[in-house]
């Protein structure tokens, strides 16, 4: 009886050794998800999508590179109880940034009607020339960007991912306006 409880306990600690010896060999492949950076998820570069301005017109995010070389996308949904008060907030955010000519921002409002985004943003306005407003009925540009919900900030430097905030986020901070200021 003694024979097999020692030989018990040598196949338990050779498993225990051989566990822990392959976690040690494999831990350069594995993510910690509670130290993940923002931008390891992110898509590296700014994806091919198309939009709408409340004009109907249709946009292509290609054509957004040629506008300004930082661009800064923020998804948002006129249904979306955080980005609700989040927006005017955002919206004064690129005021204070309008004086930077290589600075655009994109307010994209997804899964939403033009008609539902031109009564909400009525409430907010003094929407600078530096701010497209636009509509992705069908939200095919998160689909593109990788985003699962709303609002989600991308901020792309010459058409490749520098930075993305996730959910509702206070950007009359100082340290947002110190980021894009550092990346000009």
């Amino acid at each position: 009886m003694a024979n097999n409880s020692l030989k018990n306990l040598f196949i338990i600690i050779a498993v225990l050794a051989i566990t822990a010896g392959y976690s040690y060999w494999e831990r350069d492949k594995v993510i910690d998800l509670y130290n993940l950076d923002d931008n390891v998820l992110m898509v590296e570069k700014l994806p091919e999508f198309k939009f709408q301005d409340l004009e109907g017109n249709e946009i292509l995010s290609s054509t957004l590179k040629e506008i300004s070389p930082l661009l800064v996308i923020h998804f948002w949904g006129t249904w979306c109880p955080p980005c609700i008060p989040e927006f005017p907030e955002f919206i004064d955010y690129a005021e204070k940034m309008k004086k930077e000519d290589n600075v655009k921002f994109v307010v994209v409002a997804v899964n939403d009607k033009v008609e539902a985004v031109k009564r909400f943003i009525k409430r907010t306005p003094n929407i600078s020339e530096n701010v497209l407003i636009a509509v992705d009925p069908q939200g095919k540009g998160m689909e593109a960007f990788g985003t699962v919900k709303v609002p989600e900030t991308h901020v792309y430097l010459n058409g490749r991912s520098a930075k993305r905030f996730l959910g509702p986020q206070k950007w009359q901070n100082e340290y947002y306006l110190k980021f894009l200021k550092d990346l000009i």
